[in-house]
């Protein structure tokens, strides 16, 4: 309930002073007089409306100084709160502003009324009505439900309303959602039925991912027996070329010998060659003592002979050397070849006792 309303250069009303009495108002005058002013002054110190500065006294005095200006407000005394001044000073874009009686001056931004200031006046726009004769009356021409819900706004059982209101909104949003998450469940049921093959080949992919698991690992087996396969025909050659060269080497070892008995024989020349030189010697000797011409003719052909003899029996000992050289390398070369033979005969048992075979490398009889 409002006490007493000031109102100073706002619309038609210069400095107006307004007491109220407890219970019914009624202000009535000619028109254009200020009567809706007096409702607009209202919502402006409760509602913070209307915006801009077209209420201003001064606006509707174009011939007025920007330094003329005056401030305009409107104090509301409200009965049992307290009192409220809505301002705003004359100076081209001022300032809005609240006062009550307990708080420093409050700023009003944009359409929105200080917290402080709507504890005081605790009006709402149900709580501020205006008739003008064209109008009709107040709640006598509303429907009965609209005159109820008039009285439940001004009486705050709104908020019921509201509430229920969003209640059966959430309750129709809920089963909204119910039927399409049902609508969902029911067609994901329809496409797992359609989808039952999918488990099918699940299992089927499975079987299959057992089995390419299996050809790998026989795959990496073959190629393990493979690599094997192969080495054993790498030793299969080098043996065959060991037994060849085995042969050459025996019957190289009987040449060979055929070759000491030679050499043997040779000695025994040598020897019988030292014995010649000794007896050129003696010849030479006789040559010396002798004046005998037929006897030295002689003694110098036997010399001539026993040379080429000589110059024979060096050349026959210079291919004994050599043939005795060629003799120690073979033996070297039979005795390597005897040892890989050797070596690749104790593989080829183990892989006899292990049942492999030595070319293909499969097991088992």
């Amino acid at each position: 309930m409002i006490d007493s309303i000031k109102i100073k250069n706002f619309e038609t009303h210069l400095d107006t002073n307004i007491k109220l009495h407890p219970g019914t108002n009624i202000i009535v005058g000619e028109s254009d007089e200020g009567k809706s002013s007096i409702i607009r002054a209202i919502k402006w110190n409760a509602q913070n409306r209307p915006q801009g500065t077209s209420y201003r006294n001064d606006q509707l005095n174009p011939k007025l100084k920007s330094d003329k200006l005056q401030d305009t407000f409107v104090a509301i005394d409200y009965h049992g709160t307290g009192l409220v001044r809505r301002s705003r000073n004359g100076v081209s874009g001022g300032v809005n502003n609240y006062t009550i009686e307990t708080e420093e001056p409050l700023r009003a931004l944009r359409t929105d009324v200080p917290n402080e200031v709507q504890n005081v006046t605790k009006m709402k726009e149900v709580n501020i009505q205006g008739q003008h004769p064209t109008e009709q009356y107040f709640l006598l021409a509303d429907k009965p439900g609209q005159v109820a819900k008039a009285f439940n706004k001004v009486a705050g059982l709104t908020v019921m309303d509201k509430a229920t209101a969003d209640i059966n909104s959430q309750v129709r949003d809920c089963n909204s959602e119910i039927k399409v998450a049902e609508k969902e469940i029911e067609n994901k049921e329809k496409e797992l039925k359609e989808s039952k093959w999918v488990l099918k080949a699940e299992k089927f992919a499975n079987k299959l991912q057992i089995y390419s698991d299996e050809v790998k690992t026989k795959q990496n087996e073959y190629n393990i027996l493979l690599g094997k396969i192969n080495h054993l025909n790498e030793i299969d050659e080098t043996l065959t070329k060991y037994y060849y060269g085995l042969g050459k080497g025996l019957k190289k070892l009987s040449e060979l010998k055929k070759e000491k008995q030679a050499i043997t024989d040779k000695t025994y020349t040598q020897k019988q060659i030292n014995d010649l030189l000794f007896d050129m010697k003696s010849i030479d000797t006789k040559l010396k003592n002798s004046n005998d011409t037929t006897n030295a003719l002689k003694a110098l052909n036997e010399l001539k002979t026993l040379k080429e003899d000589i110059l024979d029996k060096q050349e026959q000992q210079k291919k004994i050397d050599d043939i005795l050289f060629i003799f120690k390398q073979t033996e070297y070369d039979l005795l390597e070849a005897e040892r890989d033979y050797i070596e690749t005969k104790k593989e080829y048992e183990i892989m006899k006792e292990k049942t492999i075979c030595p070319t293909c490398g499969r097991t088992g009889k």
